[in-house]
């Protein structure tokens, strides 16, 4: 069982080391060129999708839940995936051109919600430890 945990857990390395550093990923699709929106650009939305996604699924399991002892958690969960969409809708508007964004402050957005969700994670893990 442990060994099936650690192997999902390494493949979920190369996914979030591409959702905290998305620019390291698309490094030369600048020079590229093209249409309207870069790969960058596209990055970014699919990224938005999948955080929008989750945060709607810790939401439903959230209700699910409710009133139970994991609750707080999941109502966690679902706040940092709606600051990472957040996140994500700024880096996409910013890559694309239709808003002038500061790369700082996407950056503060993905910190900020990975430490949300590092929160709900701890605060569930200290009630199914105890």
């Amino acid at each position: 069982m442990t060994i099936r945990i650690t192997h999902k857990l390494l493949g979920l390395a190369g996914p979030a080391a591409v959702l905290l550093y998305p620019s390291m990923a698309m490094a030369d699709t600048e020079s590229q060129g093209g249409g309207m929106f870069s790969g960058g650009a596209l990055i970014e939305l699919a990224l938005l999708l999948v955080a929008l996604a989750c945060a709607l699924t810790a939401f439903k399991v959230y209700n699910s839940v409710r009133g139970g002892r994991i609750a707080q958690g999941w109502q966690w969960f679902t706040l940092g995936f709606l600051v990472l969409g957040l996140a994500q809708m700024a880096g996409f508007t910013a890559e694309a051109g239709l808003v002038p964004i500061s790369d700082f402050w996407v950056g503060v957005l993905r910190l900020g919600s990975v430490i949300i969700i590092l929160v709900g994670a701890a605060r569930m893990r200290r009630l199914l430890a105890g």
